[in-house]
């Protein structure tokens, strides 16, 4: 609160009256609630998102309070979105290889004797190296919209990439 921190003297008044030239005041997004509903599906767009956004996602996050705000609404999509968490759903058939192989993923880092964070970065490892492949396959193998579908910058997907190659 920049009126606040002027009369307090702890920011310069000349510099707040150059700066306040225009203000807009915007309300918290969570006192905006209608606009979450406008506001995901451009977001789930922006990820890689394909289609429109499920209703239940929609829904699921219209309901949550955002403190954080536009940013935070918008890793919440990223999250839903590279997690899966926004797939149709699919029968029993199609899904039971993907859950087998990550269930013995994690059977076999947990049996393995190793410390906690070495199990758990060898699953973490494995997710990642498959999460990248494909998401550079749906982008055609184009680094740059596969790091912004992913809500990442180009430079950190590039070290992802490499660490896994490795």
């Amino acid at each position: 609160d920049l009126d606040r921190e002027v009369a307090e003297g702890r920011f310069r008044d000349d510099l707040f009256h150059r700066l306040a030239v225009g203000r807009i005041e915007l309300p918290p997004l969570r006192d905006r609630a209608g606009d979450v509903e406008l506001l995901v599906p451009r977001f789930y767009e922006q990820v890689g998102g394909e289609g429109t956004p499920p209703p239940a996602l929609v829904a699921r996050l219209a309901a949550a309070s955002f403190p954080g705000n536009l940013r935070e609404l918008r890793n919440a999509v990223a999250r839903a979105v590279a997690l899966g968490d926004v797939a149709p759903q699919a029968d029993a058939s199609d899904e039971a290889p993907t859950e087998t192989h990550l269930s013995e993923l994690i059977e076999a880092a947990a049996r393995s004797g190793l410390p906690l964070a070495v199990a758990r970065a060898k699953v973490v490892d494995a997710f990642e190296q498959r999460y990248l492949e494909i998401v550079l396959e749906k982008h055609g193998g184009v680094v740059t919209r596969a790091a912004a579908a992913s809500g990442v910058a180009r430079r950190h997907f590039q070290r992802l990439r490499a660490r896994t190659r490795a």
